[in-house]
């Protein structure tokens, strides 16, 4: 019995110090359990707080490169980028700061809501004493400076956080911010160095369209001007040709005018012979000696007869003067109006060039053979005034290029997308040197005081103007061949 109950006890006790050892491990086991637990929410509030400000630095970035990506001004956006720095650090103010060599002047600052603005001048006053402000172009910052901060009326400022950006040539720009905490991390310096780049990038974007934006209007104004003086020379070439037809045109209008004056003294004495043939009658009526052999007699001595043969003649010759005066005239007003050169409208090649010999035909008619095959070409867009001037051109050269006489021949070529009219003389022709040269401006071979050198040049450039092509082809005393190559469009065909 004894021994049963020894064996029980010592069973028991085994029990006992298993379950004891099992308690034991169990409480190890939560135990660790339990720290693992606390390591691991340390852990994870460790990420989240780094998520949390990972965030944070992402917007804060991004709200810096949307501000740069803005087209504001250089003031807004150094403003608007001090106010989100000022955010980024928690800071009350923000002061963004002009200097160059003669100046130094607050240009902007950030205040937060619940700061007195007051305070905000008071502090900046203060910064001079700790914050060497001033310009050094040479070694403008490529980072922050951090400088330490104790003043009696801001003790929770630990420090300033300070940089400079370029501007231009004896110019900078301070950013001076304020810094609460006793110590500055290291990754906020990373980040605000990468919205310090990005404030420069868009600095420089700015400086650079507006150098562009500059640039542009220069060239706007410099294009204005060549325009404006490309019509001036257009102009003062017409007046130059003008003045060289000046005593053709005067002739071609004065012949019919002369010719109209005498029809018109001869029309005057026919009227008075009229008068008299009429008085008479009456007188032989009112005393009744009036009859047939009379009036017979008094129609030959006045010559009626002839008066009414010959005053239609008379009338149709004046008005045939008064055409022809009317055409030079028209011509005229075409070849020399100035009008809007940009305007281009529908032109007829050889009513312009029928215009063009008018102007041109006392200096041709007499020595010159004129053969004019143009028949009724296409309509195309042009300045009529201006397509005139280059005929009137050509022609007055093609006969200077006769001094002998010779023959001025204008033919047609017909294509399907375009037509060709040649202006051909049987004059001295030109060597390959001439026609390399031929429409340089400023460029003749006329004697002083015969040439300006500008008439080829500025047809060439009309030409251009209206997407003709042009060929020139020569042959030393056999002549020359202007070849103009004249484009058709839907509109006009």
């Amino acid at each position: 019995m004894k021994e049963d109950k020894d064996a029980l006890v010592s069973a028991l006790m085994n029990k006992v110090s298993r379950e004891k050892r099992a308690r034991e491990l169990a409480e190890k086991q939560l135990e660790q359990y339990s720290l693992d637990i606390y390591h691991k929410n340390i852990e994870l509030q460790s990420s989240l707080l780094k998520a949390e400000r990972n965030q944070t630095e992402l917007k804060f970035l991004n709200d810096v490169s949307s501000e740069i990506s803005l087209n504001t001004s250089i003031d807004v956006l150094f403003n608007n980028t001090l106010r989100l720095i000022s955010e980024f650090v928690v800071s009350k103010y923000g002061f963004y700061i002009y200097v160059s060599k003669s100046d130094k002047r607050l240009r902007g600052q950030f205040t937060s809501q619940d700061v007195d603005e007051n305070c905000a001048s008071s502090l900046y006053n203060q910064l001079f004493d700790y914050i060497d402000i001033d310009i050094d172009v040479e070694n403008v910052s490529q980072g922050w400076f951090i400088n330490a901060f104790e003043h009696e009326s801001f003790p929770e400022i630990r420090w300033l956080l300070s940089t400079t950006v370029s501007v231009k040539k004896d110019e900078v720009i301070w950013l001076v911010v304020p810094y609460y905490q006793d110590s500055i991390d290291e990754e906020y310096l990373y980040v605000l160095d990468t919205a310090l780049a990005q404030l420069k990038t868009g600095l420089n974007r700015r400086t650079n369209e507006a150098k562009i934006l500059k640039r542009n209007q220069t060239l706007q104004e410099t294009i204005a001007n060549l325009e404006s003086t490309r019509k001036q020379l257009i102009q003062s070439e017409k007046m130059a040709s003008l003045g060289q037809l000046a005593a053709g045109v005067a002739h071609e209008i004065n012949n019919p005018i002369g010719f109209i004056q005498s029809n018109l003294q001869t029309l005057k004495h026919y009227i008075n012979n009229l008068l008299s043939y009429s008085e008479k009658i009456g007188v032989a009526i009112s005393s009744k000696s009036a009859d047939d052999s009379f009036h017979q007699l008094l129609k030959k001595t006045l010559d009626i007869d002839y008066i009414f043969e010959d005053v239609d003649d008379l009338i149709d010759s004046n008005l045939d003067g008064i055409g022809r005066v009317s055409e030079i005239v028209s011509g005229l007003k075409t070849f020399t109006h100035s009008g809007n050169d940009e305007e281009f409208i529908p032109v007829k090649i050889n009513e312009v060039v029928e215009q063009s010999l008018k102007i041109a035909w006392n200096s041709i008619k007499y020595d010159y053979n004129l053969t004019n095959e143009l028949t009724d070409l296409p309509t195309i867009k042009g300045n009529p005034g201006q397509l005139q001037q280059v005929f009137i051109n050509f022609f007055v050269n093609a006969t200077q290029a006769m001094p002998e006489g010779g023959t001025l021949s204008i033919t047609e070529e017909r294509h399907e997308d375009f037509f060709i009219v040649k202006v051909s003389d049987t004059g001295v022709g030109m060597d390959e040197h001439t026609l390399n040269q031929l429409f340089t401006p400023f460029y003749t071979t006329k004697p002083v005081g015969e040439g300006t050198g500008l008439g080829l040049s500025i047809s060439y450039a009309i030409l251009e103007a209206h997407n003709v092509d042009v060929k020139v082809d020569s042959e030393i005393n056999k002549g020359t061949t202007f070849s103009l190559r004249f484009l058709l469009d839907d509109e006009t065909q």
